[in-house]
């Protein structure tokens, strides 16, 4: 049982393993300078004390070798793990007591438990990458949710950091306290220290750690925490993380740093990928709407469908909640179309004024002349409060709007609007509206030009088939005048005619040939008022009305016709020559249509919204309410027994009117009469 001095000195002394004697009773005779290390105490200090008082916390193991001589096991002393050997010492065949040798192994196990946590880890990473089959958020949540319980932590997020603002994507446990969507700053969350380190950030006990004072301590005593960033196409997106309330009981590894920087790569892919689709699936989107756009320039020939159709694909291009687009007369201010589009189309008015989109963003673009990109979520200087309010109320969120050119002329506004609920839209998503509002742009004024030609197209059928059927009329009109000019100067010409009879006979010529030039004279005036552009000037009414009477004065005398004049005419615009054929046309139908003998009353009315009504009342029997609609049309009698025109008078009177930006109309009177009117510019007061 006794060394000698030098081998105990040399030898036993210095093992490199802990040795420990002990005698035949169980107990210690002898300790080298490694047990004394490991036990933290000396040999003079333990020398005669039972075996059972140095491996008090092994008592399994006492009571084996108590009735063992040899054992091989493993043990963990003072959080070190050993491989113990026990095996007996005999003296000459007598069993004299036994050596307990430990061989430290902490490295080893450490090494098996790292490779064994790693196994696991790549086990569930493997696990969480293969299924692909489900939805990325689903994937995300299943994966936080596995590595929150792997790492025995209590609550994991993945979250979306945009400067100060921390916002929770994914969380688990998913309840009540922390929810999807919800909003930190990003200086009260252990993520801000995350956000400044290139490196997986782990803190076993927070209160024992440099970071004691920092406010997610303070204000929630999350004892333990790890996490890293997640980076999306080479910039930060947010952080993986994870903590509890509670400090580690056991540090956390190299092996759990290194499972979460894998499982937050691996995360920032997914989410790299999901951008990637749904970048392409937008562009493809976009794509699909510029395409119909184009198409319907070839499919829709009507404007407001068209318009339609780009307000529909753009609201699906964006994507945008709704889009409104409006066409305009910025010199008159005058909207003409409103055109909605998008599932939240419902939103927006059907008519709109101009001077309510003045204090709104439509306003400042139309002023400023080009776009506005307006965020969601606080005040835009260039609205007025009542347009924010109304923004509110409407359920706006961001907002672009981009003004429609056609040759540097602004011709109308197009508006994308999103909930608030829905993302900010981007210089991205303005670039495509400004494509889409020029190529609009281009569309509009083709679109007008080919309405215009149609309408040219119309009108020119209409005016040949006038023109057909006047020239039928006109034919027979002066047909009948000619053959009684002709049948009379042959008589003339016979000598055959008493005197008397030849001053009847000239006399019948000459109405003949008059009513012919009254034809002619009908179709040259025609002619000037749809071709001249003449200059409007203040009219000396009285003098106008004064020389159509001159021209009536022979049937005016015949019919014995009653003249009632007002005392004093305001003052008009007008093109004189122009003014006297219109109511030498109205006196004339007065005359003819009155009562026997006419009472004829001119007269004019106040200036009303910058325009003043002249008119002549008969007292005749009335217009036919059939034929009401017919007045004013090219070569219509409405009584042919009683018509000596040729159907342009009245509809030459419109057509003067209208030349002079005025109007036409009559009315039948209750007690009698029918009154023609028409209206002319008020003069400027100089």
């Amino acid at each position: 049982m006794s060394l000698s001095p030098i081998a105990n000195a040399v030898v036993f002394k210095h093992l490199q393993n802990a040795v420990i004697v002990l005698n035949q009773h169980n107990q210690v005779i002898q300790l080298n300078l490694a047990a004394e290390s490991l036990l933290a105490t000396t040999e003079a200090d333990v020398v005669g004390q039972d075996v059972a008082h140095i491996f008090k916390d092994q008592q399994s193991l006492i009571n084996q070798f108590r009735h063992i001589e040899q054992i091989t096991t493993e043990i963990t002393v003072a959080g070190r793990h050993f491989e113990i050997q026990i095996n007996p010492l005999r003296e000459k065949g007598t069993f004299v007591g036994r050596a307990i040798v430990l061989h430290d192994i902490t490295t080893r196990k450490e090494t098996e438990l790292a490779l064994k946590q790693q196994n696991a880890r790549m086990a569930l990473l493997y696990q969480i990458t293969a299924v692909t089959h489900q939805p990325l958020s689903t994937q995300l949540q299943e994966a936080l949710t596995l590595a929150t319980k792997m790492l025995g932590m209590e609550l994991g997020i993945i979250s979306r950091i945009s400067g100060e603002r921390y916002e929770v994507q994914y969380n688990f446990p998913t309840d009540e306290t922390i929810h999807q969507g919800q909003i930190f700053d990003l200086g009260l969350t252990y993520c801000s220290i995350t956000m400044k380190a290139n490196h997986v950030i782990a803190i076993n006990h927070m209160k024992q750690s440099v970071y004691s004072g920092h406010p997610c301590y303070v204000n929630n005593n999350l004892e333990s925490y790890i996490g890293t960033l997640i980076t999306v196409n080479d910039v930060p997106y947010g952080t993986l993380n994870f903590s509890s309330a509670h400090p580690r009981l056991h540090p956390f590894r190299q092996t759990d740093k290194e499972f979460v920087d894998l499982l937050a790569r691996w995360i920032g892919t997914a989410l790299e990928r999901q951008i990637a689709d749904t970048q392409l699936q937008a562009n493809l989107s976009r794509t699909e709407a510029l395409y119909r756009v184009a198409q319907s320039l070839i499919r829709y020939a009507d404007l407001p469908d068209f318009l339609h159709i780009v307000t529909d694909g753009v609201a699906e291009a964006l994507p945008a909640n709704r889009v409104v687009l409006i066409t305009m007369d910025t010199n008159d201010q005058q909207v003409k179309h409103v055109i909605r589009g998008g599932t939240g189309a419902q939103y927006v008015l059907d008519e709109i004024l101009f001077s309510e989109l003045e204090d709104g963003l439509t306003g400042w673009v139309l002023r400023e002349s080009k776009p506005a990109l307006s965020p969601k979520g606080k005040p835009d200087p260039r609205e007025s409060p009542t347009v924010q309010q109304r923004r509110i109320e409407t359920n706006c969120g961001s907002i672009i709007v981009v003004p429609v050119r056609y040759r540097g002329e602004v011709i109308g506004t197009l508006t994308a609007i999103n909930n608030p609920e829905d993302r900010d839209f981007d210089t991205d998503d303005l670039a495509l509206l400004e494509a889409l509002a020029n190529q609009t742009a281009v569309a509009i004024e083709n679109m007008r030009l080919l309405e215009a030609e149609r309408e040219r197209a119309h009108q020119l059928q209409l005016s040949n088939e006038q023109l057909d059927a006047f020239s039928h009329m006109v034919a027979h009109d002066l047909k009948s005048p000619l053959a009684l000019i002709l049948g009379y100067v042959q008589l003339l010409m016979m000598g055959v005619s008493e005197p008397e009879a030849v001053e009847n006979h000239l006399g019948l010529v000459f109405n003949a040939a008059q009513k012919m030039r009254n034809i002619i004279s009908e179709l040259l005036l025609l002619a000037s008022v749809r071709k001249e552009d003449v200059k409007k000037r203040p009219l000396a009414m009285n003098y106008v009305v004064k020389e159509a009477l001159k021209r009536l004065s022979l049937p005016l005398e015949e019919e014995q016709a009653q003249l009632i004049l007002p005392e004093k005419w305001p003052t008009a615009l007008g093109y004189g020559p122009w003014v006297e054929e219109i109511w030498v046309n109205y006196i004339s139908n007065a005359i003819k249509y009155g009562g026997t003998p006419p009472v004829i009353t001119l007269g004019a009315d106040e200036p009303s919204d910058g325009f003043i009504q002249f008119w002549v009342l008969d007292n005749g029997p009335g217009i036919d309410p059939h034929n009401m609609t017919k007045v004013f049309q090219k070569f219509i009698r409405l009584e042919e027994t009683r018509a000596t025109g040729h159907g342009l008078g009245l509809a030459i009177v419109k057509q003067i009117a209208e030349m002079l930006t005025g109007e036409v109309g009559f009315e039948n009177r209750q007690n009698g009469g029918t009154k023609f009117y028409f209206t002319l510019p008020t003069a400027p007061p100089d």
